[in-house]
């Protein structure tokens, strides 16, 4: 089940275990929510903040909540809500669709060397062509692939048209890598979406270009555990739902759109950035899509009191 979920506007960094929001000295500007009875579940470094990002709305009484542990100089507004504990809430795993392959691979690398035939008037003859420019899909066409790896290295582009879907299923290594200034490029009408079981990474300038989120969706579909990490510069725009994930975001690398995980870890000046154009997404007709968390309250103490004869506690 998942401990985690990141959004940044309406109720926003979710955890319900104690410590594994980890924001280091990056910014949340709403709110965040912990499983431990205590604000010892959110870990923060020196100049840390959750809250209004717009200071004249913090409330008057707030400046008493703004030092409250070591380090100090972390911020947090209490009175207007930013930091609630005692939260609990559990998200179902994932498991791939059963689709019928449109494309039969293997392993996908990009860039590579194609033997390619080549002839004249004369002669007919082979040479090899590097390769770092790709597409997969057509436009208006659903496309299925299952792959052992999907690795976009460094100046390649992979670009995607139509409707295309990638099942990754093996655990235990990495799955996805961009790496550099490797990019995985969407046509505008185009989606994405990803069922990997391992791990991801994006290093160094490797982006996703900035799109609707909703085009394109990573989906974890490990049992047990598995990381996403964004690191050095990667950047990233879509959905990732992967509920027994750890999510790293390090160095200048920024993320748009939402995020359901284990745990997340922020270092450096990396960002996450909810869009908002998520909150009232659900899916296509063929998708039930990330789950919407719409409402969540945690009654302790006194609170419960007017509702135990109901329940065979």
């Amino acid at each position: 089940m998942a401990e985690l979920l990141v959004s940044i506007s309406i109720t926003l960094l979710v955890s319900t275990a104690a410590g594994a929001i980890d924001l280091g000295s990056s910014d949340v500007y709403g709110t965040a929510a912990v499983g431990s009875s205590e604000n010892s579940g959110l870990t923060m470094g020196w100049g840390g903040h959750v809250g209004p990002r717009d200071a004249s709305l913090w409330h008057p009484s707030d400046s008493e909540h703004l030092e409250l542990k070591d380090p100090k100089g972390w911020k947090v507004s209490l009175e207007t809500g930013a930091l609630k504990t005692g939260f609990s809430a559990s998200f179902e795993d994932i498991t791939a669709p059963d689709l019928e392959l449109t494309d039969l691979r293997y392993a996908y690398e990009l860039p590579y060397t194609d033997r390619q035939k080549k002839s004249n008037a004369s002669s007919t003859w082979y040479e090899n062509v590097y390769v770092n420019q790709e597409t997969i899909g057509s436009p208006g066409e659903s496309t299925v692939l299952e792959l052992d790896t999907l690795v976009v290295k460094s100046d390649a582009v992979l670009r995607i048209e139509g409707d295309v879907m990638i099942h990754l299923p093996a655990e235990n290594q990495t799955s996805i890598e961009v790496i550099e200034s490797g990019k995985i490029e969407l046509a505008p009408d185009a989606t994405l979406t990803i069922y990997v079981a391992g791990d991801t990474k994006v290093t160094g300038g490797g982006i996703f270009n900035e799109i609707a989120p909703h085009q394109f969706q990573i989906w974890g579909t490990a049992t047990n555990s598995q990381r996403i990490d964004f690191l050095n510069n990667g950047q990233f725009s879509g959905v990732i739902y992967a509920p027994n994930a750890s999510v790293k975001i390090k160095g200048d690398s920024d993320l748009y759109g939402s995020i359901v995980c284990a745990d997340i870890i922020l270092t450096g000046s990396g960002s996450f950035r909810y869009d908002e154009s998520l909150a009232n997404y659900a899916g296509d007709t063929t998708s039930s899509g990330p789950p919407e968390v719409t409402f969540v309250e945690e009654l302790s103490g006194d609170e419960r009191a007017p509702y135990l004869a109901y329940f065979n506690l």
